[in-house]
Order: structure tokens, then sequence, then C-alpha cells
């Protein structure tokens, strides 16, 4: 199985993602990667990726962006953090992919809904995608 094919396998369970306006893409390597194992996580962290060099996975799903933010006064250290983690997957042939929008409103088990349940108190149901449940149930 290919990392494509997983990520088609996400990509069409989603009918919510405008797709031409997403956080969820290949953020690094290559969608062609063979591979039989997978990392699904919050965020890559160098743990995360050190776990997946020593076990072999070869793709890791990540609900947030593991690289920091983007700017054009990136602090020198979170910059050479990113150079290293880069580095580490590139060596290691790791992709990673950034499942956010999905995730996120993936109904029940989506943070949305997951947490609507968690709480336990009477939470509308969510009749459409965003990301919002509303409760008046606090006391």
């Amino acid at each position: 199985m290919t990392i494509r094919d997983i990520i088609d396998l996400l990509e069409s369970q989603g009918e919510w993602v405008n797709r031409s306006c997403t956080r969820d893409r290949i953020l690094f390597g290559d969608d062609q990667t063979e591979i039989s194992k997978v990392i699904t996580c919050w965020v890559a962290t160098n743990k995360v990726i050190q776990y997946a060099i020593e076990h072999d996975i070869h793709f890791i799903i990540s609900h947030e962006n593991p690289f920091y933010l983007a700017s054009t006064s990136l602090p020198t250290l979170i910059y050479k953090a990113q150079k290293e983690k880069e580095a580490l997957l590139k060596e290691n042939n790791i992709t990673i992919y950034r499942c956010h929008d999905l995730w996120d409103v993936y109904p029940e088990y989506g943070i949305r809904d997951s947490w609507a349940n968690t709480l336990d108190l009477d939470f509308e149901e969510s009749h459409d995608y965003s990301y919002y449940r509303y409760t008046n149930d606090i006391i």
C-alpha cells in the first residue's frame, strides 16, 4: 500500500473539507512510498519521529503542523529545529501528512463531537460541517 492510497481514503471521507483551501496536505516526503505501518499523532515531535525511525515506520499522520509557524522573521532556534527535523525525515524516508480539517469535524470521532460527548452536557446536534457544537447547559 502506498501513502497515496491512505491519503485518498482519508480524503474520500470528508465531503465537508474544502479541498481548495485546506490544511490537510503532505508537509514533507513522498506519497508514492510503499508502507506497511503508520503513526497517527497530535503533532509529530522529535520523539514521534525517533519512534518511527526505531520501528521502521515511514508515514506519520499529524493533526498539527510539526514545523512550527512560518514567518519572515523566524527565530534562529526555531529555524534550526525545523531544518534538523526535515533532515531526520529525509534521511529516514519518512512522510508527514497533516490531517487537520478532516480530523476535527469527523462525525462522532472528531474533536468537535468527541469533546461534546466527553463533557456530557446537552449539546445541540450538529447538522452542518462547522467546527462548533453549542450548549446552554452550563450551570
